[in-house]
């Protein structure tokens, strides 16, 4: 509750003081959230100390700290790691720019029934190799809504398609920040929780692929009919042959 509140009162403070208005959409605008994040979990830590000092010694308060810091240490160095080289693969080498582009050129009026799912592959490939969907967001939506309105499609389908590539790709990804640290908070190992969920990612992925192709020909009804179907068929699948006990 400590972390909750002091980190959403910082978050607002800040946005207030960066904006200096009172206008909710400018305040959230102007968030510092790397500043709310440090100061609002060093004020959770310092309530913790003074509601367990009581029952706790000071020498044992300081051993669960360093405990503390030292269970997330290798999740520091990895998100480290992956933010270092996200920026270069992101903002150095343009590699989300250079693939957007790529699929512009492929999407011409000849593969309008088809863009919703292009831009679906084109926005997981870009988020995977990222490991950021929000940067994907910023890339893909100008162009997808642009070369959605040229060709006549549904736009509003082209910004779902975009949406939901970006954020699986995210997900998937073995460098984003979304992995690393749910790996930590499960206890285990980064590459055990990416490998381990890659399956299961990857098939709801291939049913929103085939629902976004099945929409964009006949329509959004027939896209929602063909993925709930799939994945009822997906679940069954799952539960008859995956869930059986292993005799070890």
């Amino acid at each position: 509750l400590s972390l909750m509140i002091s980190i959403t009162a910082i978050l607002f403070w800040s946005g207030y003081k960066a904006s200096n208005d009172l206008t909710l959409i400018n305040i959230l605008a102007n968030t510092d959230t790397a500043f709310s994040l440090f100061y609002g979990g060093l004020i959770t830590i310092i309530i913790s100390i003074l509601v367990s000092i009581k029952h706790l010694r000071i020498s044992y308060t300081y051993e669960i700290l360093k405990r503390g810091f030292l269970s997330m240490l290798p999740a520091i160095i990895i998100l480290i790691l992956a933010w270092s080289i996200g920026p270069v693969i992101r903002d150095d080498m343009q590699t989300g720019i250079y693939l957007a582009n790529i699929g512009k050129d492929v999407m011409s009026s000849d593969f309008i029934m088809l863009i919703p799912a292009i831009l679906f592959v084109i926005s997981a490939f870009i988020a995977f190799t990222t490991g950021t969907s929000w940067g994907t967001f910023a890339i893909m939506i100008p162009i997808g809504t642009g070369i959605v309105s040229v060709s006549g499609g549904d736009i509003t389908l082209g910004i779902s398609a975009i949406l939901a590539g970006a954020v699986f790709g995210d997900h998937s990804s073995p460098i984003s920040d979304t992995t690393i640290l749910s790996a930590t908070g499960a206890g285990c190992s980064t590459q055990s929780h990416f490998i381990t969920q890659l399956p299961y990612v990857s098939s709801v992925a291939a049913i929103s692929l085939i629902s976004f192709i099945v929409a964009g020909i006949y329509g959004v009804l027939f896209g929602y009919i063909i993925g709930i179907c799939a994945t009822i068929l997906l679940f069954y699948f799952y539960k008859k042959y995956l869930s059986k006990p292993i005799n070890l």
